[in-house]
């Protein structure tokens, strides 16, 4: 998995140092993220963008809860027609648990939403 700690004496298994805190929340890579994804909702895209077949990615930062739920999902980054639907999918993503040293932490990653145009 990765993700970040500010100590520079890792343990090769759990990431942590001996004997340190175990911390509460982690950055975690989109990627990693990704892998401990269990429920993912595809997102409904409603006119006017359908219409306009509107594509584009909607990049959105998220918290995860130490127990999979998504919490704060804010937009970075998206075209402004895709952005509803994109926050309503998210808010319904499910994860499995991230534990350090059997201690479930809360993660903060983004996660990218992709639309394509299905129609043509």
């Amino acid at each position: 998995m990765l993700f970040a700690l500010a100590t520079p004496f890792l343990s090769s298994q759990t990431g942590v140092a001996p004997h340190a805190p175990i911390p509460t929340q982690v950055r975690m890579a989109p990627e990693a993220a990704e892998k401990l994804l269990l429920h993912k909702v595809d997102p409904v895209v409603k006119c006017p963008a359908m219409a306009a077949r509107i594509t584009g990615t909607v990049v959105i930062a998220i918290q995860i809860g130490a127990h999979g739920e998504v919490f704060h999902p804010a937009i970075v980054s998206c075209p402004r027609m895709l952005q509803q639907a994109a926050l309503d999918a998210v808010r319904q993503y499910k994860y499995k648990p991230f534990e350090i040293q059997g201690q479930p932490v809360k993660i903060d990653t983004t996660v990218l939403v992709r639309f394509v145009d299905a129609c043509g």
